[in-house]
């Protein structure tokens, strides 16, 4: 075997592993943001990534920045979904129509200024789907911009998050129940007799209501 033969057999298999075969590939299913404006490589190696196989669940937004209102002129169908919308129904708006109520006006300011001022900005935003139903959204703000640091669109990411919302229940609890005993068990022991003040107020210790001293309950099965 010649050298030029190795040389074609190693470019066939550079060649192989660089463009893999399309019938093997993982088509992409779900609706897909195609720029009518020219982005910059970094933004647009990141909405080439969005719109590939593993990512068609990512709750996304475009919006453009040249019409009034910033509309949104594309949504994901991970939105669609997070949101309880259709795609019809969304588009053309602008995304504050997910706000509601209880909605925090500070984080409102916060992305009306970034919006202003063209920069990114991360907000824990309370939004709405479309029955009524509350939220917590991971809400992510960032410009697209040409080559020339234009900013041609907006991108806007919502991550649902119910976390900070538990924390917001544990203070309400606290305010109707100042006066409740909590304990925790271990199988066979009680192993903790309180909670932390600063999640649920000032909580009476519940040894205080059975008599015993907290030493007494900590590691006796017979405290009842």
């Amino acid at each position: 075997m010649s050298i030029s033969d190795v040389s074609g057999m190693i470019s066939t298999l550079v060649g192989s592993i660089l463009s893999p075969d399309p019938s093997l590939s993982t088509p992409f299913t779900a609706k897909a943001f195609n720029p009518t404006h020219e982005l910059s490589e970094t933004d647009a190696t990141l909405i080439a990534m969005l719109n590939s196989p593993g990512h068609e669940s990512v709750a996304y937004c475009v919006c453009d920045p040249s019409k009034q209102d910033l509309p949104i002129i594309f949504s994901s169908d991970g939105f669609c979904k997070l949101t309880g919308y259709s795609s019809t129904e969304i588009e053309g708006r602008n995304c504050r129509f997910l706000q509601g109520d209880e909605t925090n006006k500070n984080d409102i300011e916060r992305i009306r200024k970034a919006i202003q001022n063209q920069e990114s900005v991360e907000v824990n935003l309370l939004n709405y789907r479309k029955d009524g139903t509350p939220f917590a959204n991971e809400f992510f703000l960032s410009p697209l911009r040409n080559e020339a640091n234009k900013t041609v669109y907006v991108r806007i990411n919502m991550t649902r998050n119910d976390l900070p919302w538990l924390e917001g229940i544990a203070t309400l609890v606290s305010q109707s129940f100042t006066h409740a005993s909590f304990c925790i068990m271990r199988i066979g022991s009680l192993s903790e007799c309180n909670v932390q003040s600063k999640r649920l107020g000032q909580v009476k210790h519940p040894t205080m209501l059975l008599g015993y001293t907290r030493k007494e309950t900590m590691h006796d099965t017979n405290y009842v």
